[in-house]
């Protein structure tokens, strides 16, 4: 089942997008990413780019089934606002993939806050989130 993102506190996010005085696309945000949606993002990222990876749909093409993404773990999570809009973040991290013995790899990655919104018959939610905008490969030599 689709799980529709966390998310912050909204009420300055929708006065302000109602008011048109911030970017719709791309609010501020109310914090930085966390270590969880960092390491869920980057394992979605990878896992929709994998060549192996084949999910079913149904006939109106949403996804039906799916392996579930891999279970990254994030550590030594350091993020910064990359512009006073705050909807820009710098983040660099400890990756460790499952099934990796190396351990964790040092990260350097962009994200930008976006807003999303979802209305359907009997119900309308909103919010922000923060996604992916480069990926995940570690640094080769970057061992934490």
């Amino acid at each position: 089942m689709f799980e529709l993102p966390k998310v912050c506190d909204l009420s300055a996010v929708h006065e302000g997008l109602r008011n048109q005085s911030i970017d719709r696309e791309r609010p501020p945000a109310c914090a930085l990413p966390t270590a969880e949606t960092i390491a869920q993002a980057c394992a979605i990222h990878d896992q929709v780019r994998d060549p192996s990876y084949n999910p079913t749909y149904d006939e109106l093409g949403y996804i039906r089934s799916a392996p579930p993404p891999p279970e990254y773990l994030v550590s030594d999570l350091q993020c910064r606002f990359t512009s006073a809009e705050e909807n820009e973040a710098n983040c660099s991290f400890g990756l460790a993939l499952p099934g990796e013995e190396r351990g964790a790899r040092q990260v350097e990655a962009r994200f930008d806050n976006r807003y999303w919104q979802l209305d359907t018959i009997i119900s309308h939610s909103r919010g922000v989130h923060w996604f992916l905008r480069d990926d995940c490969t570690p640094d080769p030599d970057g061992d934490v």
